[in-house]
């Protein structure tokens, strides 16, 4: 019983995510969620720069509005697969600080992505909201965030990525997976 338990848990992870290298737990558990129908509504992307934050929310994007029929998750093949970026995909909305390297990301930016927030998706089933990094948000911002963070609609999921969880307030971190 044991061999079978881990050999089902060995091919979930082999088809989960195939473009994020490690984290084998978190893929392991994000897949299993999508496929259940039990994602959350926000999600908190911890870890050091460079470790694939960034790559994961995108491919969590693509996952969440697959439509293949297949093991795999993301499949690769179907409409909103091969497009991970947001100016090609229509239901993937990257919030970021502006080009100097000290900006923040203010109250307006996140009224604006919550107005977005309420929005149906174009194409997939889910519009998937990423704020990188999340650190780059100013206390105001965060506080105004707390109302989408609370009560997202079904159709819609936010990633919040961060190098750690301090770097937010303990409300902002409260209502995230």
């Amino acid at each position: 019983m044991r061999v079978t338990a881990s050999v089902r848990i060995m091919r979930g992870f082999m088809d989960a995510f195939p473009h994020v290298v490690g984290h084998t737990r978190a893929r392991q558990v994000l897949a299993d969620a999508i496929r259940a129908g039990r994602f959350g509504g926000t999600l908190l992307l911890a870890g050091p720069t460079g470790v694939g934050r960034r790559l994961l929310a995108h491919e969590l994007a693509k996952a969440l509005n697959c439509q293949g029929q297949g093991p795999q998750l993301p499949c690769g093949s179907c409409g909103p697969c091969p497009r991970p970026a947001p100016a090609k995909f229509p239901d993937l909305v990257v919030l970021e600080p502006g080009d100097n390297a000290s900006a923040s990301i203010g109250i307006e930016q996140v009224r604006e992505l919550l107005d977005e927030l309420a929005l149906a998706p174009v194409e997939g089933r889910r519009r998937v909201f990423v704020i990188d990094p999340a650190s780059a948000l100013t206390e105001p911002a965060q506080h105004a965030l707390l109302k989408g963070l609370e009560e997202p609609p079904e159709r819609a999921v936010m990633i919040l990525i961060a190098e750690g969880e301090d770097e937010l307030l303990d409300t902002v971190v409260s209502r995230c997976r």
